[in-house]
């Protein structure tokens, strides 16, 4: 067995121009970039479509998959009017938070009400998030914010019951 490894041609280039600090070190050689095909909308739209039927619902996984980056993806998709903005809370969420308390427990839980009350995709603790709301409203409790002292639990006003209005709309998207 030959234990003596023979470089390329190429790797000795590199090897005497390490060497020796006289020989200028040779550029790498480059693969000319393999040109792609462009998609034309409807071809991208098809192709988004089959990966979605697929269940590669992902935009990161769809982009590699459709070989681009993910900034051009998004374009893509925003040109079909598919990528658009992200619906507003607001109408659900009156209140404007502090950053400290935007990323609080009770901050996402309405957050997630919310966006099931629009009828929108859930996350998986969706069960959990109507239950804790149910449990609320059932001991006559309801949600209040300063930006002082963050969300607080109160007694609630019959007359103005935010919690029971946001899982009111849930319930009616539920049954």
């Amino acid at each position: 067995m030959d234990l003596f490894y023979e470089p390329s041609d190429a790797m000795s280039r590199f090897i005497r121009a390490a060497q020796d600090p006289d020989i200028p070190a040779p550029a790498p050689e480059r693969r000319p970039k393999k040109p792609r095909p462009r998609l034309t909308t409807e071809q991208f739209a098809m192709d988004v479509a089959d990966l979605a039927a697929r269940g590669i619902t992902n935009r990161q996984q769809q982009a590699h998959e459709l070989g681009m980056g993910l900034s051009t993806y998004k374009r893509r998709l925003a040109k079909l009017g598919l990528g658009g903005e992200k619906p507003s809370l607001a109408e659900w969420i009156p209140w404007t938070m502090t950053a400290e308390h935007y990323r609080s427990t009770t901050a996402r839980k309405l957050r997630t009400l919310a966006r099931v009350a629009q009828g929108r995709a859930h996350p998986l603790d969706h069960d959990a998030v109507v239950r804790w709301a149910n449990e609320l409203v059932e001991a006559s409790h309801d949600i209040s914010y300063s930006q002082l002292k963050g969300f607080q639990i109160v007694r609630a006003n019959p007359e103005d019951w935010y919690l029971k209005r946001l899982t009111e709309a849930v319930g009616d998207l539920e049954s």
